[in-house]
């Protein structure tokens, strides 16, 4: 699933869940059995955010709230509890709340690709590429074969000027389909930067042939 099908089906299933009572001041300061593996979620000023999703943002923290003080709570679904309010912060570019959250479930499911994945996007967005490198080269050590990870990596290496490790990322997935018009967009600026212009010229037909 891609980020982006995953985030609207998060946004729709969190809306759709009822109010949760629970205070959030569990993520603020995590029980004691969680300090030092949670990084602490901060409340923050949304009221610029339209009405549906300041609901459901509570709605999240709530979620996450209840279950951080259940007695044995499960770990995937508190995981995937952060990863929720994570997304949501991220929509309301709310960047460190949204980090702390994807951080918060990747030390719950330490072998769950999706979370380095999401933080190393969140990061790329943000324009922090070195983390972004950091966390998107632990993605990869769990699964090598989600061609997306090589699109990314391909950003965050060219925004690095790391021109050669850029190219190489995406040259493995510019025949992908529904990745070919961003890698060849990507590998024409590369061509570019390095003046090889007939061959920038090539990939950046190449990539409004496909868009």
């Amino acid at each position: 699933m891609t980020f982006q099908a995953w985030f609207r089906a998060t946004l729709f299933a969190t809306l759709a869940v009822p109010w949760i009572q629970a205070s959030a001041d569990a993520l603020s300061e995590p029980p004691e059995r969680w300090q030092g593996t949670l990084t602490p979620v901060q409340e923050v000023d949304i009221s610029g955010a339209e009405r549906l999703m300041q609901q459901a943002i509570a709605e999240a923290r709530a979620e996450v709230a209840a279950l951080l003080i259940e007695p044995e709570p499960d770990a995937a679904s508190l995981a995937a509890a952060y990863g929720r309010l994570g997304a949501l912060f991220l929509l309301v570019e709310v960047e460190a709340q949204a980090d702390a959250c994807f951080r918060g479930a990747r030390a719950l499911e330490p072998e769950e690709f999706r979370w380095p994945y999401y933080a190393g996007y969140l990061a790329m967005m943000a324009g922090n590429a070195d983390q972004a490198l950091d966390y998107l080269k632990a993605a990869q050590a769990l699964d090598t074969d989600y061609p997306t990870l090589y699109l990314r990596l391909g950003k965050v290496h060219l925004d690095r000027s790391e021109l050669p490790e850029a190219a190489a990322v995406l040259e493995r997935i510019a025949d992908t389909p529904g990745l070919t018009a961003a890698a060849n967009y990507y590998l024409g600026q590369i061509a570019n930067l390095e003046r090889r212009h007939e061959e920038a010229v090539a990939h950046l037909e190449k990539a409004l042939a496909t868009n």
